[in-house]
Formats: structure tokens, C-alpha cells, sequence
């Protein structure tokens, strides 16, 4: 399990994170842009000859121009979100602090979101966000609207290998605990992660999805216990770092035909492949040790 470069990523792929990436540092970025005019204002900095009109504008001016610069919002960027339910549930029940759980559902109130189109006529904006499919996309207000802080895209620009994740299983269409066993980066920042999850139960035949190249915008991820309320204990994290190490030892067997543990193997598109072991061939749950997780890299 190793960190690689991205170089044969697609060109929109790889632009479309970027875009997530500068959204998530807009807010510091415009933020010190503010405050460097009104150090240079105040002559805390040195003025270039050709920037000497900024000296001239009013303190009002220029406040005004900070709130219209981090308060200005971009279709196609990715801003910190909250829903029409989670903002309803405040005005209602008066929170004073907007980052408490959001009723019996335990779930954040705040989500990355997309700007995907704006109605100008009712001022409100349509938003699609990650770690949802586009059903619940809907129109917001403004007010719902604000630049990406540390607390909301951490679990997400800061992934590394091992790190368990909610994973949306494609096969079975609902979420299950998933891990990262890949981590494909650009520059030192995140493009795309490979993952392992599963579904049926522990015991018995179960069967594993194991994606490949999947870029952090994707809607199938999100930090773990958010759609999955069940506990990560050893037993899942064995089961995962096993099931992948245990493929990719004998993925090139079942493929030639030759005799391996591997029941059924399914490429279901360029992203996911689905395989199950024999019944015959299953981890030992009573030889989990500190030493056998740490040795499969749980």
C-alpha cells in the first residue's frame, strides 16, 4: 500500500480536483488578500510604484470590497454548505453554534458542495454535494453558502492509505465501511484514492468491492460514520486489509486458470472489480493479533 504520483489521470479528472483543492484555500487566499491591502494601506507594507492608488481608497471602500471578495460565489466552485432541512432545523430550534449534530440523524450540518447553476431571480443557488447522489441536489440560499474551512474538507484533501472511509457500494447501491489502500497525488495534493469495501455479512462468502483511481469529488466517499453508523472494530479493519492483500496475491491465477482461492472475480467498469473468496478460504478470526493487523497494515 504506497502513495503514487498521478500522471495518466484525465485532463478533466485532474482539473476538477484542483478546482475542489482551490476552493477549499479560497477563503484563506482571498482573506489574506484583504489583509494585504489594508496593510499597504497602512503602510505595514511597501507599496509598488504601480499599486500606489490603493493608498488612496477609503477604509469603507475597501471593507466593502473585502465582504463582496469572500462573500462572492462562483458557479462550478465547491463552497461549505449547509442543507435546506439542516437550516430549516436551526431557525427553528435557534442553535447558537451551527456546527452541533443535526437532530436523531447524527450527521453534520455542513457538507462540500458544488455550485452548479444560480437563479438569479430568486437569488438561490443549486448545489450538488459530495457524498450524495444528485437526488438531493436543491436550490439554497446564500445565507447556506460559505467558504470551505479546515474542519469540513479535512477528511477529505488529508486521506491516507489505511484511513477508513464510508464507501457507496455500487453493487449493492448502499453505503458500507470501505478503506483506502491508495492514495494518488498531484503536486503533494489528493487527485484520487483506491478503496476496498464489502457487503453480506462477515463470516460467510462475502463479497468484496475493491475501486481503483477514484477522484475525491467522486459522490461514492465520505468520512466514515456518516452514512454507516456501525462501529469500525478489528474485525472489519482485518477483514478489508486482508481480503485486499489476499486479491492482488491471487488475482493472476483465477485469470490463467489455475488452481487459487478466489471463488468469482467481476470487472464491473474501468473504477470497480467485485471478487469473493471460497468458502474453504477465510481469515483466521482467532488468530487476530496486534501483530497480524499491524503486519496487513490496518
Amino acid at each position: 500500500m504506497t502513495t503514487t504520483n498521478c500522471v495518466s489521470f484525465p485532463k478533466e479528472t485532474i482539473q476538477e480536483c484542483m478546482r475542489l483543492h482551490h476552493s477549499a484555500c479560497s477563503r484563506k487566499y482571498k482573506k489574506n488578500l484583504v489583509l494585504f491591502v489594508y496593510g499597504m494601506q497602512h503602510k505595514y507594507y511597501t507599496i509598488p510604484t504601480k499599486y500606489s492608488y490603493i493608498k488612496l481608497l477609503l477604509p469603507e471602500l475597501v471593507r466593502e470590497m473585502a465582504s463582496f471578495i469572500l462573500d462572492f460565489i462562483t458557479k462550478g466552485n465547491y463552497y461549505k454548505v449547509i442543507d435546506n432541512y439542516g437550516y430549516s432545523y436551526i431557525q427553528q430550534h435557534h442553535f447558537a453554534n451551527q456546527t452541533n449534530i443535526i437532530g436523531h440523524h447524527n450527521r453534520m450540518q455542513y457538507y462540500i458542495g458544488k455550485i452548479i447553476d444560480t437563479d438569479i431571480e430568486t437569488d438561490t443557488h443549486l448545489v450538488s454535494y459530495l457524498g450524495w447522489n444528485d437526488s438531493f441536489n436543491e436550490y439554497i440560499s446564500g445565507d447556506q453558502i460559505q467558504k470551505i474551512d479546515y474542519n469540513v474538507s479535512n477528511y477529505l484533501l488529508s486521506l491516507r492509505i489505511n484511513d477508513l472511509i464510508d464507501v457507496f457500494n455500487i453493487v449493492t447501491k448502499r453505503w458500507h465501511m470501505g478503506k483506502v489502500t491508495n492514495v494518488h497525488k498531484l503536486h503533494g495534493k489528493i487527485v484520487a484514492v483506491d478503496l476496498i469495501t464489502y457487503h453480506t455479512h462477515l463470516t460467510s462468502n462475502r463479497i468484496f468491492v475493491y475501486g481503483q483511481n477514484i477522484p475525491i469529488y467522486s459522490k461514492h466517499i465520505m468520512v466514515k460514520h456518516f452514512h454507516v453508523q456501525r462501529n469500525y472494530n478489528r474485525i472489519n479493519k482485518f477483514s478489508l486489509a486482508w481480503a485486499f492483500k489476499t486479491y492482488f496475491l491471487h488475482k493472476d491465477r483465477y485469470f490463467t486458470k489455475k488452481p487459487t482461492s478466489l471463488e468469482k472475480v467481476t470487472i464491473i467498469d474501468k473504477h470497480y472489480v467485485s471478487f469473493s473468496f471460497k468458502s474453504s478460504h477465510s481469515p483466521r478470526w482467532s488468530t487476530i493479533n496486534r501483530r497480524n493487523v499491524i503486519d496487513l497494515g490496518v
